[in-house]
């Protein structure tokens, strides 16, 4: 092989390998997420609206009364853990200072994609309030 056909061939190949890189980067991929919370115990730190609480890798966040949210918090700037500002009603970057509303729309950069989403569902059956958490 000719090293100008080799170069080519090469070009091409990293071409295909970032444009496939590139397009797996912008895509609003959630890795799945299934688990459930148990509320029922009155002492929950959950159970006050306003709180938050990092549990198995999602941000969940008491917003009011009998409504969840549920984010995968790792800032799309740099990978922080993004905090709730619950006074200001806004998810904030620690680091960078890029900042979410509570749909988790970028409002701020230097961040340029949203914040995933997860399902956050409240079961209240009569013996045992739960919080069924979804990708």
């Amino acid at each position: 092989m000719k090293r100008k056909d080799f170069i080519k061939q090469l070009g091409a190949g990293a071409a295909v390998f970032c444009a496939g890189g590139l397009a797996a980067c912008t895509k609003d991929v959630i890795p799945p997420v299934n688990f459930e919370v148990d509320l029922s115990n009155p002492a929950s730190s959950l159970n006050t609206v306003g709180a938050s609480k990092l549990v198995n890798g999602v941000l969940l966040i008491h917003y009011k009364q009998d409504e969840y949210l549920a984010f995968l918090p790792a800032c799309t700037h740099a990978g922080t853990a993004v905090k709730y500002d619950g006074v200001n009603d806004k998810l904030v970057c620690p680091n960078h200072g890029a900042e979410f509303n509570m749909d988790g729309a970028v409002t701020k950069g230097p961040a340029k994609l949203d914040l995933p989403r997860c399902r956050a569902e409240l079961k209240t059956p009569s013996e045992k309030r739960t919080l069924l958490v979804a990708s």
